[in-house]
């Protein structure tokens, strides 16, 4: 993001007006806010390129996590064991290869290229696999608002402390709250394009709060985020 988030991971932020929500049964309910980022992370531990909107599926995020970097002896490379993962990103593609971008190289990298890429960067035998066929998170969907990022980053946020890190909790979503605060949203119903979330609980080591998909749908950067009743 730009401007007061621009520590999100680089991402761009839609700043026209917001579009609003694009079937009419979505309407009832009190608009809380609108999406400002909208982020898929193709593979675990890296980064995520900037996406203008994401696919909300039974699963989650489509293609969210759903490859990782390992080892030749089939290790799980992340974040926590390879810091410099981090300075990866990654992007889907149409035919489930994620499209890498690794530092020292020139452009995109996919597939064998991708591999070597990465072998050079982190300086052993790597490779991009498709991850284990299972829900990444109990809760497949992470949002973070603008307004707890701010608070937390101002040591103000009782989330503060927590293991992510703060300037980039890799958040599938982050909103620009105008009513109440992301905790106040916990066993509601979110609105967003022609997408429903249902949130859950606030994770146990980030900001923000975990939500299922309940109805798959498409949400896009600028679009109204509505608080339904039930």
């Amino acid at each position: 993001m730009r401007g007061e988030v621009a520590d999100t991971g680089g991402v761009s932020v839609d700043d026209e007006q917001p579009r609003g929500t694009r079937h009419g049964e979505q309407a009832a309910g009190v608009i809380v806010g609108r999406v400002v980022v909208t982020q898929a992370f193709p593979v675990k531990g890296a980064g995520a390129l900037p996406v203008e909107s994401i696919r909300l599926d039974e699963d989650g995020v489509v293609g969210d996590r759903r490859h990782a970097v390992v080892t030749d002896a089939g290790d799980l490379l992340g974040a926590d064991t390879e810091p410099r993962l981090r300075d990866v990103l990654a992007a889907a593609a149409d035919d489930g290869l994620p499209l890498l971008t690794v530092p020292a190289t020139h452009g995109g990298v996919r597939g064998e290229a991708a591999d070597a890429a990465l072998t050079a960067f982190l300086g052993r035998s790597v490779r991009v696999a498709p991850a284990a066929p299972t829900r990444t998170l109990d809760a497949p969907v992470h949002l973070v608002t603008r307004q707890a990022l701010d608070a937390a980053a101002r040591g103000e946020h009782d989330a503060a402390d927590c293991a992510c890190s703060l300037s980039d909790p890799r958040a599938n979503l982050v909103v620009e709250a105008t009513a109440g605060r992301e905790e106040d949203w916990i066993g509601r119903r979110l609105a967003g394009g022609d997408a429903v979330l249902r949130v859950l609980r606030r994770p146990g080591h980030c900001l923000g709060i975990c939500a299922d998909g309940e109805r798959a749908g498409t949400v896009r950067s600028g679009d109204e985020v509505v608080l339904q009743e039930g």
